[in-house]
């Protein structure tokens, strides 16, 4: 190991997991056809080596196909003159109905420190010190195999009996009651090519970030996390790492991934639900688009994507594998609508906040954007609660268009329709849910210590944050049950003076309120 480097195995419970619906989605996305180069050397060099591990494999000797198919696409994704070896192990796991795990993985091993930054050789460019790079992806920046004797990837298959796996290395031919094993293998090398994140969560609803490991009295993050921001432009690692509330809060609303090689129009929403999923928050991608799920959070029965897409390898780039593309051209490739995260997710931007202490969110005013490969025209169909209500001829060279006058009050379907000169199309549908909320504080002023705080409409309380404007720094966050459109506050500890009170709802939608407290 060389001077300063810092060598960790990550434990299992820390591994990134993918999770199964009941819902039947009967789609087939093929592997990418056709080299684009965009970055030196030869296209699809990888080699990834399958080590089996576990004792059914003699009674699941048909799973092998799928899962060398999975290897064999990312083969031709990747550029590295170093082995991968991946360890594929099968057991039943159980089986949840409301939470069906299909599978997990990690990297086996995590590297820092593992390069000299003053001579760095041309597979390392983009290297950075002080950072937990995945096994592979630091062998690949070495370009030497750093530790021979191990693997570098696990990959672990649940194959409880309630589990119906499609195991063909045949594409498009997946059943509705079965999961498709080619997507969830794809889906899980690409955690161990380095989609893992060092956020940690408490009973207490406190997160850290940062391996286990310091230099120099700091906390390192994994490569993942440099990449991790806010809607306000603020990064993970700009955050204390240390268990706090503030990061807590940080990491359960919208989350962004901030590089430049997602060939998409906009930086991919990660996925951060509230509360925090331990080994699924922050390390999913949220979108729409058929061709870019394949690191979504779960996938539905009957669902094949064999194709990475542009944003998980836009992803990967960033953090330092060389990636050759394909793109659709032409007259028979599937045309792409990538949708504004911000308007595909029941969620709206604060900067879109108007009157912000008046009980009410300004969203009557919606930016849709997207871009397909290949489209000549995109057309916008608007439906208000379920009824038609407008189409919007989209002018040409333009990737966005502006709604207005939508009513506060009422939920919004608004589909984008792309469409070639050869008659194909594709569309994408995007959903604003109404964002009129009200909300009751009792008493207030207080002078007690006990609030009572109310959504109307009967919304549910997803957090609520109490932050001291006379007293800046003094507050008090509270998570909702997930259940409740009602929550008691106790502020008796707080100094006397005025708060701002921030609500969010099951919808991401936030008001705030001015609470006096005597």
């Amino acid at each position: 190991m060389p001077e300063g480097a810092i060598l960790i195995t990550p434990d299992i419970e820390d591994a990134n997991v993918l999770y199964g619906s009941n819902e039947v989605n009967n789609i087939y996305i093929p592997p990418p056809s056709g080299i684009l180069s965009t970055t030196p050397g030869d296209p699809g060099n990888a080699e990834i080596q399958i080590i089996y591990h576990g004792s059914g494999w003699i009674e699941n000797l048909g799973m092998k196909g799928a899962i060398e198919n999975a290897a064999e696409i990312w083969e031709d994704r990747l550029t590295t003159n170093i082995p991968i070896k991946v360890r594929v192990s099968i057991y039943d796991m159980g089986f949840d109905p409301d939470k069906i795990e299909l599978a997990f993985a990690k990297a086996y091993q995590v590297y820092a420190n593992f390069l000299n930054v003053n001579d760095l050789p041309l597979t390392g460019l983009g290297y950075q010190a002080g950072v937990f790079y995945p096994m592979a992806l630091a062998n690949k920046m070495a370009n030497v195999d750093l530790k021979p004797d191990d693997h570098d990837i696990d990959v672990y298959i649940n194959i409880n009996e309630n589990i119906s796996w499609f195991s063909s290395n045949i594409g498009g031919q997946c059943g509705d009651d079965e999961y498709d094993l080619t997507t969830v293998v794809l889906h899980e090398i690409a955690h161990g090519l380095g989609f893992e994140s060092s956020v940690k969560v408490n009973e207490f609803f406190e997160a850290k970030w940062g391996a286990a490991a310091e230099l120099n009295g700091n906390t390192l993050p994994y490569i993942y996390d440099t990449f991790v921001e806010n809607a306000s432009y603020v990064k993970l690692t700009e955050k204390d790492e240390f268990y706090n509330s503030d990061l807590y809060y940080y990491v359960t609303n919208p989350l962004f991934w901030d590089g430049s090689s997602s060939y998409t129009a906009f930086k991919p929403h990660l996925y951060a639900p509230n509360p925090f999923k331990p080994a699924s928050s922050i390390v999913h991608v949220i979108d729409d688009v058929d061709e870019n799920s394949i690191m979504k959070h779960e996938f539905d029965k009957g669902e094949e994507i064999h194709n990475p897409g542009s944003v998980a390898t836009g992803m990967l780039q960033d953090m330092g594998w060389e990636i050759w593309y394909s793109v659709g051209l032409g007259d028979t490739e599937e045309l792409l609508v990538y949708s504004d995260e911000e308007i595909s997710e029941p969620s709206i931007p604060e900067a879109n906040y108007q009157n912000p202490n008046n009980g009410m969110i300004e969203c009557s005013t919606i930016e849709v954007s997207f871009f397909s490969y290949g489209a000549t025209s995109y057309k916008i169909i608007v439906f208000e609660e379920g009824e038609f209500h407008a189409q919007h001829l989209v002018p040409d060279g333009q990737f966005s268009y502006t709604l207005e006058g939508l009513d506060q009050s009422k939920d919004y379907e608004i589909i984008v329709r792309a469409e070639n000169e050869y008659g194909h199309s594709h569309s994408e549908t995007l959903f604003r849910p109404k964002c009129i909320i009200g909300v009751t504080i009792f008493p207030n002023p207080s002078i007690f210590g006990g609030v009572e705080i109310e959504l109307e409409e009967e919304r549910v309380i997803n957090h609520i944050g109490v932050d001291g404007i006379t007293n800046p720094g003094v507050g008090v966050v509270i998570q909702g049950d997930g259940n409740s459109s009602e929550l008691n506050i106790d502020v008796s500890n707080l100094p006397s003076g005025a708060y701002n009170v921030r609500v969010e709802d099951e919808n991401g939608n936030i008001v705030n309120k001015t609470l006096m407290k005597y």
